[in-house]
């Protein structure tokens, strides 16, 4: 077993990141609703639908937007397997 002095203690409390609240640069308030499930593979065009619909909802956002330069951009939700 492993002992864990305090010094060793206060270097890793030090280390302890602490992140801000996510919220989208178009949102007009921070993100605070439960995260929405992962979608779980293979599903088909519908169910990928719902779940850009349900993604884009939580994130306050458009599921496709065109950048400052002109290029589309699709929302993708994370998927498991």
């Amino acid at each position: 077993m492993c002992e864990v002095n305090d010094a060793a203690r206060k270097k890793l409390a030090d280390l302890t990141v602490k992140l801000p609240v996510v919220s989208h640069r178009h949102a007009t308030k921070p993100v605070t609703a439960k995260v929405p499930v992962t979608a779980k593979a293979p599903f088909n065009a519908s169910k990928a639908r719902q779940h850009q619909e349900v993604w884009a909802n939580y994130l306050e956002m458009e599921i496709e937007s065109t950048d400052s330069v002109g290029g589309k951009m699709i929302l993708i939700p994370p998927v498991s397997s």
